[in-house]
């Protein structure tokens, strides 16, 4: 099998302490979304987010390098399945403007309720190379980390 074929599925499993519901919230609204998904050195803007949480509804957003704003990623996602509160899954095109396409794939977020109104979050995703898999693995884990701050900040109140 080649090193570039995509065979490889991301699986990620973390605890947040905010109830399903913010966790949910803060993957449906533009503004919360673009608070924590950009990777080191990129950024969201919550106005190039569109959000149509629903089956058949459309999920797109742009990430910006900071130092060549010339740099984007476009990824446009269709919804396939929605329960609100408790999952997201889609189906998502990520290109890097302006040229082709430079990867494809199914995300799935589950949401279930933990003791002490806590959130276990199992995020599949895939299918990548290898090397795919690992770039998705750290993105996603970083990303968790932003998420932790933006729903600590959505239980404080700031």
């Amino acid at each position: 099998m080649s090193q570039r074929e995509p065979s490889y599925q991301l699986n990620v499993s973390r605890i947040f302490t905010a109830p399903p519901q913010a966790v949910y919230r803060a993957f449906v609204s533009p503004g919360l979304l673009a608070e924590w998904l950009a990777p080191a050195g990129w950024s969201v803007q919550p106005e190039q987010v569109e959000i149509d949480a629903r089956p058949g509804g459309r999920l797109r957003y742009t990430v910006t390098s900071m130092r060549d704003p010339a740099r984007r990623i476009v990824t446009s996602a269709v919804f396939e399945e929605v329960e609100a509160g408790r999952l997201l899954a889609w189906s998502a095109e990520v290109r890097p403007e302006p040229s082709a396409l430079e990867t494809a794939g199914a995300v799935r977020v589950e949401l279930f309720d933990q003791p002490g109104g806590t959130t276990r979050l199992e995020l599949r995703a895939g299918p990548y190379t290898e090397a795919g898999e690992i770039e998705a693995r750290e993105f996603w884990n970083l990303a968790s980390g932003r998420l932790d701050v933006v729903l600590e900040h959505l239980s404080s109140g700031v």
